[in-house]
């Protein structure tokens, strides 16, 4: 063994949804996103993707190809 990684992950609980929920609404005021796999109702590497994309669509940045790609891999 080369290396090693613990991951923890967050456990969705009513608080955290409930948090989640209320960060959605307030995204892009003030010009301000948050991103990363807690902005969702699951934290993986897939939903952190997820809420980048999402932002990113809401900037109107990126190539329109390019983000569908990552909305869907087969694309």
């Amino acid at each position: 063994v080369l290396y090693e990684v613990d991951y923890r992950h967050m456990l969705p609980s009513p608080e955290t949804l409930s948090a989640q929920g209320e960060l959605a609404t307030a995204q892009g005021t003030a010009g301000i996103y948050v991103v990363g796999g807690y902005t969702r109702h699951y934290d993986s590497q897939e939903t952190a993707v997820t809420a980048a994309r999402l932002v990113a669509e809401k900037l109107g940045t990126g190539h329109p190809d390019r983000l569908a790609v990552l909305a869907d891999p087969a694309a």
